[in-house]
């Protein structure tokens, strides 16, 4: 409603009758008030701060096509974004993921105000993903940006849930439309004798799969490039899946082959950024035995342009692995992550090492109780 009173004094004093301060960040800072050198929001925050409310902060990944400002003052502005999230990183703990997208910043807050209590606790699906794999996260987020092609090559025994990666991924900073996990494409399934049978399948599985396109006048690399860049989504994630015991020499060369004519083909002319994770299944004990077959993917980079990377081989974890996740998702207090430890995770904790299989199973199991209301571990988060 119309109101005789500047926006910025509006603001400060809905802040100032809020009991929760939610503060997002993107790539905007925002209107500079005549008289004032900080933004409407950066004043906002500061009235809550110093007004001791409760405040939850969400920043955005910095490599997502959120807008930036683009007035006369942008590139004065951009520093002064820099330093309110600095700022505000430094004053207090924001989401330990950036967000990427409408669902996934909805999650955020749900989950925050959750855990602060302020609606009916529950751990939203998403959160099965459990899989952090602190070390393949990290190289992956390294590694995302530098080309628009990107192959990812995941490796590691089948209990150690490779696609869970992918999945977790896909929704924590993929923004592809996707409400479910993905589908996969086995190589067996596509792979022949011949590079350009492979091709026309791989193809064809991507369309109707990944794209579902039914109507394929020209099953070819140019017909899958205008739908991949029909879609309204910034990205296209495929996965494709194998094992081992199944990689033969000429499926190695069919595959690299793809990967680099895809890369050379869509770099010159795509839109989209588009993402191949090659999960391959390697149940051999000795990790060196891998080396050689990852190694002549990753040959056919462009070292001028590299794009196709490996992430670090998927392990068993150390059994703390379930106490971060429980700190991070579910509660803070040490006390709590101990007793819903050896409440729930003994057998665990007596392995020491566990496949993220176990990790997962278990973990479904907590959530099961936490989303149903059980009465006994409500007890132990003092809910």
């Amino acid at each position: 409603m119309a109101e005789d009173m500047p926006p910025v004094d509006r603001c400060v004093q809905d802040v100032m009758c809020c009991d929760i301060y939610i503060l997002l960040l993107a790539n905007r800072y925002g209107f500079i008030p005549e008289g004032s050198d900080k933004s409407v929001t950066e004043i906002e925050y500061q009235t809550a701060k110093s007004h001791g409310k409760q405040i939850l902060a969400f920043i955005a990944d910095d490599t997502k096509d959120f807008p930036p400002d683009t007035d006369a003052d942008a590139e004065l502005k951009k520093q002064k974004l820099a330093d309110f999230k600095t700022a505000v990183r430094t004053a207090y703990l924001t989401h330990p993921e950036p967000f990427i997208s409408p669902d996934s910043l909805a999650v955020q807050v749900s989950e925050s105000l959750m855990k602060k209590m302020f609606l009916d606790f529950q751990v939203v699906d998403q959160r099965k993903l459990c899989c952090d794999r602190r070390l393949q996260y990290s190289e992956y987020l390294k590694c995302r940006s530098k080309s628009q092609v990107k192959v990812f090559l995941i490796h590691g025994q089948r209990k150690e849930l490779g696609r869970n990666l992918v999945n977790r991924f896909l929704f924590f900073t993929l923004h592809t439309g996707l409400k479910g996990t993905l589908p996969y494409h086995l190589t067996t399934d596509f792979i022949l004798s011949d590079y350009d049978s492979s091709k026309v399948n791989l193809i064809v599985n991507i369309l109707e799969q990944d794209l579902q396109v039914s109507e394929m006048p020209d099953a070819n690399l140019p017909f899958l490039i205008s739908k991949i860049d029909e879609r309204p989504f910034p990205n296209l994630v495929i996965v494709l899946e194998c094992s081992t015991a199944f990689l033969r020499q000429e499926d190695i060369d069919i595959l690299s082959k793809f990967f680099q004519e895809f890369h050379k083909t869509y770099e010159a002319t795509g839109k989209k950024e588009i993402y191949f994770f090659l999960n391959i299944e390697d149940n051999n004990d000795d990790e060196n035995a891998i080396k050689a077959t990852l190694q002549q993917f990753l040959d056919g980079n462009n070292p001028a342009d590299p794009f196709l990377f490996c992430l670090p081989r998927l392990k068993k974890e150390n059994y703390r692995v379930l106490e971060q996740w429980i700190s991070t998702y579910i509660t803070g207090d040490n006390n709590c992550v101990n007793q819903l430890m050896e409440k729930y995770f003994v057998p665990l904790m007596e392995a020491g090492v566990i496949t993220m299989s176990d990790a997962e199973g278990s973990l479904q199991k907590l959530l099961k109780k936490i989303n149903t209301r059980d009465s006994e571990v409500f007890e132990i988060l003092n809910f």
